[in-house]
């Protein structure tokens, strides 16, 4: 995507001194980039504990990541995002329906030869965090591929330049922070990288809907339902497991709209049944790990619970970790809601490694769960006088 009208400036404090680095770099200017590799620091990451996934810390282990940063406090950058069009379109592609997003400078990376970062995934920095943008500043260099997955799907960002560009360029690429990512090992150059925190806020003025909730298959199959003779006629409770894991930081965020926070298809089935006129919610879940002492449990709770991996779940007793979540059994093999019908499997398999290697600093004040759409279908009866 071309800048405004030049190339974007970068200015950053080395020592006492600010200095300004225009890109794309030449040789005429390695000294400039030299002074910018100087201001930066080690790259850390944040990694949880294996016995306590809500405590950790940050962690030098240039085995697992390495690179060079600097903090957001510490340099500053001429990229207009707004006026780019960069924010419309990843608020178009990512919460189409509720949020409106802002964009939070957070950090400049640097990978030169040899550096990387193995898959993890985003440290969440808040309740409303919704993912991150990544801008690669022009720069030369090959290599440092960013793979972004999620659910069995993966998306490649390969921003390398064998030569500069002639006019103002910017690359980019933006993902929900639970999606794990990993940038692969720069083989030549530098590649310089400008990362932003999405969060989503509620928008201050009625704003049109990015995608229209008609356009998905899913809701059309629903309503489809709905008009089938013998559908649900005593009614009951469609759960859709959210495709997305949620961070949260207290019991609190459950008593605000939980709406804006939601992402991508989560959103979306959201946004239609209410479109359908059926009564929608959210809530959290706790899932319990199986093996041969403990039965799986779904639970609506009231409170966000984390997946522990030495929970006491029998017969005989549940023991919970002090953050477990504290709520409704959905299904635990003996107790069942009957009219509850499970339309989609809660969470995806990285949920796991959310808590064992974030991405950047290590933060303890908020943390990923699991989340449920329940959707409730009335009787037959009430269906018809519609």
């Amino acid at each position: 995507m071309p800048s405004s009208k030049n190339f974007p400036y970068l200015r950053h404090a080395n020592g006492a001194q600010h200095k300004l680095l225009e890109l794309p770099r030449s040789g005429a200017d390695s000294l400039a980039l030299e002074g910018l590799v100087a201001a930066c620091s080690p790259a850390t990451f944040g990694k949880a504990y294996q016995n306590n996934p809500t405590e950790g810390a940050d962690v030098l282990d240039p085995s697992y990541r390495k690179a060079l940063n600097v903090d957001a406090a510490k340099f500053g950058v001429t990229i207009n995002l707004a006026e780019l069009g960069i924010l419309a379109e990843v608020k178009t592609l990512m919460a189409p329906d509720s949020a409106d997003i802002r964009a939070e400078l957070y950090k400049l990376n640097i990978h030169q030869a040899g550096d990387f970062f193995k898959a993890h995934v985003d440290t969440p920095r808040s309740s409303n965090m919704l993912g991150s943008l990544v801008i690669a500043l022009p720069s030369v260099h090959e290599g440092g591929q960013l793979t972004v997955e999620h659910a069995g799907q993966q998306q490649t960002f390969d921003w390398s330049l064998t030569e500069l560009p002639n006019a103002p360029l910017l690359q980019w690429g933006a993902f929900y922070s639970d999606c794990k990512h990993e940038v692969h090992p720069v083989t030549s150059g530098a590649r310089i990288t400008v990362t932003y925190n999405l969060m989503a806020v509620k928008p201050t003025l009625p704003v049109l809907k990015g995608v229209s909730p008609a356009s998905l298959a899913l809701r059309q199959v629903i309503e489809e339902a709905l008009e089938t003779p013998g559908f649900l006629e005593q009614g009951g409770t469609l759960a859709f497991g959210c495709q997305h894991a949620y961070p949260h930081n207290s019991d609190a965020f459950l008593k605000t709209d939980f709406k804006p926070q939601l992402k991508g298809a989560d959103a979306c089935l959201f946004a239609f049944a209410e479109d359908l006129g059926l009564s929608v919610d959210v809530k959290a879940i706790y899932k319990d790990s199986e093996d041969n002492y403990r039965i799986a449990a779904d639970y609506i709770g009231s409170s966000f619970g984390v997946e522990y991996e030495g929970m006491v779940d029998n017969e005989y007793e549940y023991d919970y970790e002090e953050d477990g979540c504290y709520g409704v059994v959905l299904d635990n093999g003996a107790q069942k809601r009957e009219d509850l019908i499970w339309c989609h499997e809660i969470g995806h398999g990285e949920i796991k490694e959310v808590y064992l290697h974030y991405g950047n600093d290590y933060s303890n004040s908020c943390m990923y769960s699991y989340a449920v759409i329940l959707i409730e279908v009335p009787t037959a009866a009430i269906l018809l006088q519609r």
